[in-house]
């Protein structure tokens, strides 16, 4: 086993940070999207519902002549 201490031998990685940049980049870019989708779909959930309770009341009014809202 190799010894991890003051005496124990340093070895060099090399990294390149362009690539570890574009990485970056795009787990930003790919999680935001995800949250935007997300988002997108609350509010779409919401305006359907909104409009399926518009539709239903106009329905009432005049369908079934209740005013009594």
């Amino acid at each position: 086993m190799a010894s991890e201490g003051p005496g124990a031998k340093a070895t060099k990685t090399n990294v390149n940070l362009s690539t570890a940049d574009l990485t970056l980049d795009h787990y930003v870019a790919v999680t935001t999207e995800g949250e935007s989708a997300g988002v997108k779909q609350l509010v779409a959930e919401d305006f359907n519902q909104k409009i399926q309770a518009t539709n239903a009341v106009i329905y009432q009014v005049r369908v079934l002549g209740n005013c009594s809202l």
